[in-house]
């Protein structure tokens, strides 16, 4: 790969408009790697399948990794995932804290690029103000603990994400939006920058794109690096 297209996309398990809808939103992204959370599989709500093969296998995704945070009845499985067109390596799942709100993890993977190792960190931090500085904590102690490239990704929940600028700029990310002020919740009237691409080791080839749909809640973001 030359270059490098991530997004990231809360789908919220397809209720607006059903998977179809979905995997066509993922295909006008055109990425590589794609973070997307509120998924399931064969979760309580939305389609009854396994949503991440599901829209891997629609949209030519080869590689695919799920991120379950929540677990009912031993099968039914809610979460974050990401899908990939380069393999994924090194998977490691980290409980964040919380005190009220439902489950949180991060997940910790790598990828190949060009030759060079690339760590991806992908997350969907709580949405109550008091649980997630803890969580931005916990995931400020983890970047601290990687070398080279990085790519941290996700729905972060945040209404101002300009509060993390200083967390960022400490280890040397560059948010790719910050210049842009793309908002993308809710997707009705986009009035906060909720989801993110931060970066370390890149440099931003295209600003960061994000796409109109009713598909979801949110609206999908595309960066490309280089």
């Amino acid at each position: 790969m030359s270059r490098l297209r991530v997004a990231s996309y809360n789908i919220r398990l397809g209720l607006e408009q059903g998977l179809d809808a979905v995997a066509e939103v993922l295909q006008r992204l055109d990425a590589d790697v794609v973070a997307l959370q509120e998924i399931g599989r064969r979760w309580t709500m939305g389609v009854d399948v396994d949503q991440v093969e599901t829209l891997a296998r629609k949209t030519g995704f080869e590689f695919y990794a799920f991120c379950p945070t929540l677990v009912r009845n031993g099968h039914q499985l809610f979460g974050h995932a990401l899908l990939s067109k380069a393999e994924l390596s090194e998977l490691c799942p980290l409980e964040l804290p919380r005190q009220r709100d439902e489950a949180r993890r991060l997940l910790r993977s790598s990828l190949a690029y060009n030759g060079v190792r690339v760590t991806i960190l992908s997350l969907h931090l709580s949405h109550l103000d008091d649980e997630r500085p803890a969580q931005v904590e916990c995931l400020s102690r983890e970047i601290a603990s990687i070398e080279g490239p990085l790519v941290v990704v996700g729905d972060l929940n945040e209404p101002r994400p300009e509060r993390l600028e200083s967390m960022f700029r400490a280890h040397g990310l560059e948010d790719c939006g910050a210049a842009e002020g793309d908002n993308t919740f809710p997707a009705s009237d986009p009035q906060e920058r909720r989801d993110l691409v931060a970066i370390r080791g890149f440099t931003i080839g295209q600003p960061v794109e994000v796409l109109q749909s009713k598909a979801s809640d949110h609206l999908p973001l595309v960066v490309e690096l280089l």
